[in-house]
């Protein structure tokens, strides 16, 4: 039976709501700048730099898809390019994520259960964490669960709005993340086989929007093929293994991810008790959800319940067998595009936990636990630290100074952070094989060739690199080398959450 209110109570709902939104968009808004960009970032502020329609073609050789950057080209043209605009985009995300509640998570669970799903994900760490990243996962999450929501209500209420909704969600979910993708074709094909076997005379205007929308998809699908099979380049999709799958469920309740991936048990001595108990209480409430999904097989929300659960699962299995059989493709990050399903099982769980008070309970627990985790999200510094370094060099950087690195995560920041420099980088041996993912920076990006002509016009550079490994010394980029001298002692900065500290080095010839 469909849960219905009366329009009295539904003014009461409308205030309560607007007061979560506000509350969200200040959690979401606080904070936004606390953290440096890091390479992903930059990246994507190089993308956006482009125009929306150029965009595309610049990222044939990335492996994502294009809806994202093109949204933040878009927000870039009107809010500028600091930290705080290109970040704006995934807190809209995440504001947008709660938001859902107010709409078709309240016309499915009622407004109680609606509310407890707010609190879920308000107070799930990587939703904040994400919200506070110039990347796409809180568009993608947002995209994901809103799919989930409308497909279902499009079928078991049938109105040509929820319809809509759907194929637009699905269809954003698919050119915001390749998981997003995955996600979008496990429901899909769920909802197809549900009418055919259930409810035949829907498929008509499910046939409508599935054509539409893998006809608006078609043009992007050589891309994904192409992007898919040249995965295996990129080095942060390793072998597929237990550590990265206990990780991967680990996550919406972590620090930020330590990056490359640490092992499990690396993981795990960077975790606190409270982060092993948010995950012990949301995979217990994650039970009890799928439990009442299976128990109560008439029951509105209980239908959702096992929909979700399934489109969950395919995501999970399916890129798991392709990574055992074919080609890596799981990876801890990616899997947070389908978190908002399991988000929705959770506060499913907590809902149906007995009494009046216990769901509440339940809810002030799992916001207690993970308090701390998001305190020190606000507070501590998790990403590589350049806007540090900026500061302590305190304008020693010039605009058209020479700026050197050989790895990609001083590369990325110091090419936001310091945009009217000259910049040159050498490929290291263990970044060589992304290819040509560092195209879209060039120009104003320089290479091998351009270097003698720069070193003739510079009579000093910068040397900036970090400690991840992969940099090369400056002997093996400049030739001559030793007609170069330091000048001053290096200027390092270390945060202690940090995977990697920089240290930037001036170099004069030596007349």
């Amino acid at each position: 039976m469909n849960k219905t209110v009366s329009p009295k109570t539904n003014s009461k709902f409308s205030l309560e709501w607007i007061l979560l939104i506000i509350v969200a968009a200040v959690v979401y808004a606080a904070g936004i700048a606390h953290e440096s960009f890091w390479y992903d970032e930059a990246y994507s502020a190089v993308i956006a730099s482009y125009l929306p329609w150029q965009i595309p073609a610049q990222i044939m050789v990335d492996n994502h898809p294009p809806l994202y950057y093109m949204l933040l080209s878009l927000v870039r043209m009107v809010l500028g390019n600091s930290e705080l605009a290109l970040r704006s985009l995934s807190a809209a995300g995440a504001v947008g994520l709660v938001a859902l509640g107010a709409g078709p998570v309240r016309r499915i669970f009622g407004n109680r259960n609606a509310i407890l799903y707010a609190v879920v994900v308000l107070s799930t760490p990587a939703i904040l964490i994400y919200a506070h990243e110039a990347r796409m996962y809180t568009l993608a999450i947002c995209a994901v669960t809103a799919g989930a929501l409308y497909g279902y209500l499009a079928v078991v209420e049938n109105r040509t709005r929820d319809w809509v909704l759907f194929g637009v969600f699905t269809l954003a979910a698919a050119y915001l993340h390749y998981y997003g993708l995955i996600a979008a074709c496990f429901m899909h094909a769920i909802i197809f086989l549900w009418l055919v076997f259930k409810r035949r005379g829907q498929l008509k205007p499910y046939l409508i929007v599935g054509t539409a929308v893998f006809l608006v998809y078609l043009p992007w699908l050589i891309v994904f093929i192409r992007q898919t099979l040249s995965a295996h380049k990129a080095f942060w999709l390793g072998p597929l293994s237990w550590d990265g799958i206990k990780v991967a469920f680990l996550q919406p309740f972590a620090y930020k991810e330590q990056f490359p991936a640490l092992t499990f048990t690396e993981f795990l001595s960077d975790v606190t008790l409270s982060q092993y108990l948010a995950f012990a209480l949301a995979a217990i409430l994650f039970i009890v959800g799928l439990v009442f999904a299976w128990q109560k097989s008439t029951d509105r929300d209980a239908r959702f319940g096992r929909f979700a659960f399934l489109a969950y699962l395919g995501v999970v299995v399916s890129t798991i067998l392709v990574s055992l059989i074919f080609l890596p493709l799981f990876f801890s990050r990616y899997l947070l595009v389908v978190s908002g399903l399991f988000l929705l099982l959770v506060s499913l769980g907590m809902g149906k936990l007995p009494g009046k008070y216990l769901p509440w309970i339940a809810a002030f627990l799992f916001v207690v636990i993970n308090s701390f985790t998001i305190k020190d999200i606000y507070t501590r510094f998790y990403n590589h630290p350049m806007r540090q370094l900026v500061e302590k060099l305190d304008g020693a950087v010039q605009p058209g100074d020479l700026i050197i690195t050989t790895d990609a995560y001083s590369l990325g920041p110091s090419f936001y952070y310091w945009p009217q420099a000259d910049h040159y980088h050498k490929n290291n041996p263990i970044e060589a094989g992304w290819g040509d993912v560092l195209n879209p920076l060039v120009p104003p990006l320089h290479y091998e060739k351009d270097l003698p002509e720069l070193l003739a016009a510079h009579h000093s550079f910068w040397y900036i690199t970090c400690s991840s490994g992969a940099s090369l010394s400056i002997y093996d980029v400049v030739p001559g080398a030793q007609s170069w001298m330091k000048q001053g002692a290096p200027v390092r900065v270390l945060e202690p959450d940090s995977p990697v500290y920089f240290w930037a080095q001036k170099y004069v010839q030596n007349e």
